[in-house]
């Protein structure tokens, strides 16, 4: 764990999406709104993004960019 000068834990840096990236998560999410473990591991595979960032573009696809 990564700690600041101030002794705070320090967050990871927000992901930034590609506009293509955002753009086939949309598609996908219009399709489905919830993904299987295997498709989910496959997309992020093809994206180049972690599961974890892959959930993460999923609800920023749902809610907007401002989360």
């Amino acid at each position: 764990m990564r700690v600041n000068g101030k002794g705070k834990k320090m967050r990871k840096p927000r992901t930034i999406y590609s506009s293509l990236q955002l753009q086939q998560l949309n598609r996908r999410f219009q399709r489905t709104q919830y993904l299987a473990l295997p498709e989910r591991a496959e997309l992020a595979a093809s994206l180049g993004l972690t599961q974890t960032q892959m959930f993460e573009g999923n609800v920023h696809v749902r809610l907007g960019p401002l989360i």
